[in-house]
């Protein structure tokens, strides 16, 4: 693998200047949410808005909601009945692949997502062709409630960093997770897909093994950080800093100096080295 770069996206920048608009079509969709980052099959948005969304579906992976500022009523089209869940500030969605949905706002709501590059749009009375075809539930998932008693510990081994990082929700072929720490983490690698970090918190130095020499980037609270798939990275924060992660579920661990086994090559890395 040739050398890659990190960059810390600063979500504050990106929101100045921006108007709670409406986002009744494509063009003020996009003027309302620019693109951070690239991410998997699809990116990283960061914007507000108020009054109706058109419905939209997903075909291909979940989406990712996190509510910055303000509340969303987000509107799933599962089953007989609509499935209406509010979400206000520091709460987090994963509204499940397939589904219509939409969003509604009486005030300026501030989101950040995840959201597909395949996405189908819809101004109908309800989109869907079938009705019943998928029939599921919306939980708002309190992100500080998560964090409530969690101390910042060291994360040098799996049950430390289970401790440290309490699952959310699932999502994809991963996970939300979010959590606390200070030190130095051990080395890991994501084979199959990207891993994001959005800084609560604090800050943190993320450092990728991605050629001849590591690349180190700092991140500050209201940072994105997108790591790339197959590549070993590590954190390292002075003090306390607090993270939401979406990291996949297939992960390599270690806790050598150099995890690479070829300096370029992060898929011959043995799954769980440790010490």
């Amino acid at each position: 693998m040739s050398g890659a770069d990190l960059r810390a996206h600063d979500v504050h920048a990106a929101l100045a200047g921006l108007v709670a608009g409406t986002v009744s079509n494509a063009d003020e969709d996009a003027a309302a949410f620019p693109r951070l980052a690239a991410f998997n099959q699809g990116a990283v948005y960061v914007g507000r808005f108020s009054g109706a969304s058109p419905w939209e579906c997903h075909p291909d992976a979940d989406e990712l909601l996190y509510v910055l500022d303000g509340e969303v009523e987000v509107t799933l089209l599962s089953g007989p009945k609509p499935v209406l869940t509010l979400a206000r500030a520091g709460c987090v969605l994963v509204v499940p692949r397939g589904v219509w949905h939409r969003q509604w706002a009486a005030h300026s709501v501030t989101l950040l997502t995840v959201t597909p590059d395949r996405s189908e749009i819809s101004f109908e009375v309800d989109p869907r062709t079938d009705p019943g075809i998928c029939a599921t539930d919306l939980r708002a998932h309190d992100v500080h409630a998560a964090l409530a008693g969690l101390v910042a510990g060291t994360v040098s081994n799996a049950d430390e960093d289970a401790a440290a990082f309490p699952r959310l929700a699932t999502f994809n072929q991963g996970a939300v997770y979010v959590g606390r720490f200070s030190g130095v983490s051990p080395w890991e690698c994501h084979p199959d897909a990207d891993e994001l970090l959005y800084v609560l918190d604090g800050e943190v130095e993320v450092t990728l093994l991605s050629g001849p020499k590591p690349v180190l980037t700092l991140a500050r609270a209201g940072c994105v950080l997108v790591v790339p798939r197959g590549v070993w990275h590590r954190q390292w924060a002075a003090r306390s800093v607090t993270l939401l992660a979406v990291t996949p579920d297939r992960s390599k661990i270690s806790f050598e100096a150099d995890p690479r086994t070829d300096p370029g090559i992060c898929a011959t890395a043995k799954e769980g080295d440790q010490p």
